[in-house]
């Protein structure tokens, strides 16, 4: 994911399907795990699409915050702490 996070971030509007055809020649298995990444980083804020086909991705203001402070597995661990001290109540 974090792979794909810094293209968005270097490139502004990124064709994931187009990135991950050049990235990895896994055909449709390739394809698929490619928009599994894309809906994930969607649904953590850190990408948004920028079409109605949802090809297209672009970084919002949160997203560009997490790639300039360590991309994507310093988010996890900043968010596992934000949530760790709740479930210990």
């Amino acid at each position: 994911m974090d792979i794909l996070l810094n293209a968005v971030y270097k490139k502004e509007i990124l064709n994931t399907y187009d990135f991950c055809a050049g990235q990895w020649n896994n055909g449709e298995e390739g394809f698929q795990e490619c928009k599994v990444l894309t809906d994930e980083l969607v649904e953590e804020k850190l990408v948004r699409y920028n079409d109605a086909q949802k090809t297209e991705i672009k970084t919002p203001n949160y997203g560009r915050y997490w790639v300039v402070h360590g991309g994507f597995l310093i988010y996890l661990r900043e968010s596992e702490k934000k949530i760790k001290p709740g479930r210990n109540k």
